[in-house]
C-alpha cells in the first residue's frame, strides 16, 4: 500500500515539474514575442523619426544612435529575462536529477534485497527437498523393517495357531478318553 502511495506521489510529482517546465517554456515563448514586439515598435518610431522632414543632421543622428541604444538596452533586457527562464528550468532538471538518482538507488538498494530474499528462498527450497529425501529413504527402510517383521511375525502366528489346533486335538482326544 505504502509502495502503491509513493509511486502515486512521485507521478503527481513529476506531473507538477512537467507542468513549471510548460509555464517557463510558455513564459520564455511570451517574454520572446514581447521582446519582439518592443524591438518592431522602436524600428518603426526610428522610421517615423528619420522620415520626419526638416532635422538636422545631428538631430538625426543623435535619434538614430538612441534607437540604437534603446534597442540595444532592449536586447539586454530579453537575455536577462532569457538567462533567468534558463536558470530556472536548469534548477529544475538538477532537482529532477536528484530525484532521479534517488529513485536508482532505492530500486539498486531493492534490487539487491530481492536477491537477498530469492537466494534465501533458495537455500531454504533445498534445505526443504533434501530434508524431504532424508525422510523418504527413512520411510523406505521403516517399512521394509516392517514388512520384514510383519512377515516374522505372520509365520510365527501361523506356527502358533498350528501349535494351538494341534493342543486342542489332544486335549479332544484326551478328555474323550477319559
Amino acid at each position: 500500500m505504502q509502495a502503491v502511495a509513493r509511486v502515486d506521489l512521485d507521478n503527481a510529482v513529476m506531473g507538477d515539474r512537467q507542468a513549471i517546465r510548460h509555464l517557463l517554456a510558455d513564459k520564455h515563448v511570451a517574454s520572446y514575442h514581447n521582446l519582439h514586439v518592443e524591438l518592431l515598435y522602436a524600428e518603426m518610431e526610428d522610421r517615423l523619426i528619420t522620415a520626419a522632414v526638416g532635422q538636422f543632421p545631428i538631430e538625426m543622428q543623435c535619434k538614430i544612435l538612441t534607437s540604437h541604444v534603446h534597442d540595444a538596452n532592449l536586447k539586454k533586457e530579453a537575455t536577462i529575462v532569457i538567462h533567468e527562464s534558463y536558470k530556472k528550468i536548469i534548477n529544475v532538471c538538477k532537482k529532477d536529477a536528484i530525484y532521479f538518482d534517488v529513485m536508482l538507488d532505492s530500486l539498486r538498494d531493492d534490487r539487491v534485497q530481492q536477491g537477498k530474499c530469492l537466494r534465501n528462498a533458495i537455500i531454504l527450497g533445498q534445505l526443504a527437498t533434501e530434508y524431504l529425501c532424508d525422510r523418504k529413504e527413512e520411510f523406505q527402510v521403516l517399512e521394509t523393517i516392517i514388512q520384514k517383521d510383519m512377515q516374522t511375525r505372520q509365520i510365527e502366528l501361523d506356527e502358533l495357531i498350528g501349535e494351538v489346533q494341534k493342543s486342542s486335538r489332544i486335549l479332544k482326544r484326551s478328555v474323550r478318553r477319559r
